[in-house]
C-alpha cells in the first residue's frame, strides 16, 4: 500500500559472500562498499512474506541485480502480507526428519525446516510465506523406516492462517539380487519404482552392493511398478538389458506390486544380460541372430 515497512531485514548475496542490515522505521535500508557483479536482494520482515528482487515471494522467480563499480543504485521491494501455515503431525517425529512445503504450481521449495523429537505434541507454525498454491511433503529422518508424507493442494491466503495435518506411517522395505549371467553379482544395478500412473517420476530408488543386494527401506504404500537396469558411468561403458518385476523386459509385461505399510518384500534375484552397444537387446541374442 505504499508504506514504509519497519524493521525489515534485507540481505544481500553475491555467492562468495553475503550481508544483511536491518531497515529503519521507514523501511529505508543501505548498503555501502559492496563488490561488484551480481547480487541476490531478499527482504523479510514480522507479519510479511519474504520478497525476493525484483518484488516476486518465490526465489526461482528472482532476479539479479546487476551492480556496477562506483555505481550507486535505488531499489524498491513491495512485501505483501504474510500466509500462516499451521501443521500438526500425527505419530512420532524422529530427530532429523523435515517438513518441506513447496508450491502447487511448480513445486519449488517455499519453506523448510528440520524437527525435534517430538514435534508432534505441539503444532509446528510456519510464518512469512507467499501467498498461493501450495503442499506439504514431511521427508523421514535419515535411516527412518518411515514413508514421506504429502498433504493434499493447500490454498494459502494473504494475511491468513491455514491449518494442515499430516500422518507418519511405516514405509515398506523392499529387497532383491542382482547378477550377471553366469551368477556373478552385479555391482551399482540400480532398483527404481514407479506409480503405475505416473512413470515419468522415479517414486524411490536404491543401488546394488558389491554382493549385488539391493534394500530399499521407508517406501510409501502404493501400487507400483519396478524396474532394475545398469546405467553407463561414462560414455561407451557396457551397460545391462533392463528388467521389470517380475521377469519382463517390457512395461506393457510388468506385473504390479502392492506395497502396504510395515510390507517387507523379497522380489528375489534379477540376471542382467550385457547389452554392450546400448541398445536394449542381449548381445547373446543380437550374436545369435547375427
Amino acid at each position: 500500500n505504499g508504506a514504509g515497512v519497519p524493521g525489515a531485514v534485507v540481505k544481500v548475496d553475491a555467492g562468495a559472500f553475503s550481508r544483511t542490515v536491518q531497515g529503519g522505521p521507514s523501511g529505508f535500508f543501505e548498503f555501502e562498499h559492496l563488490v561488484a557483479g551480481s547480487l541476490l536482494l531478499t527482504a523479510t520482515a514480522p507479519g510479511m512474506a519474504q520478497t525476493w528482487y525484483p518484488g516476486v515471494e518465490l526465489a526461482a522467480g528472482a532476479a539479479a541485480l546487476e551492480l556496477n563499480p562506483g555505481e550507486t543504485r535505488s531499489v524498491e521491494l513491495q512485501m505483501l502480507p504474510e500466509a500462516k501455515l499451521e501443521v500438526r503431525i500425527e505419530g512420532a517425529v524422529q530427530e532429523g526428519a523435515r517438513l518441506v512445503l513447496r508450491s502447487g504450481d511448480g513445486g519449488d521449495q517455499l519453506h523448510a525446516r528440520t524437527l525435534s523429537a517430538g514435534a508432534s505434541d505441539a503444532p509446528v507454525l510456519l510464518r512469512g510465506l507467499p501467498p498461493g498454491p501450495a503442499w506439504l511433503e514431511l521427508l523421514p529422518a535419515p535411516g527412518s523406516m518411515d514413508s514421506r508424507a504429502r498433504s493434499s493442494q493447500l490454498s494459502l491466503q494473504r494475511g491468513g492462517l491455514v491449518r494442515a495435518e499430516l500422518g507418519i506411517e511405516p514405509g515398506a522395505s523392499l529387497f532383491a539380487h542382482v547378477r550377471r549371467r553366469g551368477g556373478l553379482p552385479l555391482r551399482g544395478a540400480r532398483l527404481e519404482l514407479f506409480a503405475v500412473d505416473q512413470l515419468d517420476q522415479v517414486l524411490a530408488a536404491a543401488r546394488s552392493d558389491g554382493a549385488g543386494r539391493i534394500e530399499l527401506h521407508g517406501v510409501s504404500p502404493a501400487e507400483v511398478l519396478v524396474r532394475v537396469s545398469v546405467q553407463p558411468f561414462c560414455e561407451g561403458d557396457p551397460s545391462s538389458v533392463a528388467l521389470w518385476w517380475p521377469d519382463a523386459r517390457s512395461r506393457e509385461a510388468a506385473g504390479t506390486l502392492l506395497l502396504e505399510p510395515g510390507d517387507a518384500r523379497e522380489l528375489g534375484e534379477f540376471v542382467l544380460a550385457p547389452d554392450g552397444d546400448g541398445d536394449g537387446m542381449d548381445d547373446l541374442w543380437e550374436l545369435a541372430w547375427g
